[in-house]
């Protein structure tokens, strides 16, 4: 199965998989994106990364938010 994913999304992914044994936080994520700090476009590519996921593959609840915690990978 293949699916096209962009070159930010390929990060998001190898970060939450690198990571898989704590949370992700929001700043993590803009910092490694190289996003503004005040900006939720970490949190858009999140959103689109799981639809991607979620439609593709049928991988539902792959990446979950934990309130106050930030993103983390269920493998």
């Amino acid at each position: 199965m293949k699916v096209n994913l962009s070159s930010n999304e390929v990060k998001i992914l190898k970060l939450l998989i690198n990571n898989s044994h704590q949370y992700l936080t929001r700043d993590l994520l803009n910092t490694e994106l190289d996003l503004d700090f005040l900006s939720r476009s970490g949190d858009m590519q999140i959103s689109r990364l799981r639809l991607k996921l979620k439609k593709e593959c049928n991988l539902e609840d792959l990446i979950r938010s934990v309130h106050g915690k930030g993103y983390k990978i269920f493998l």
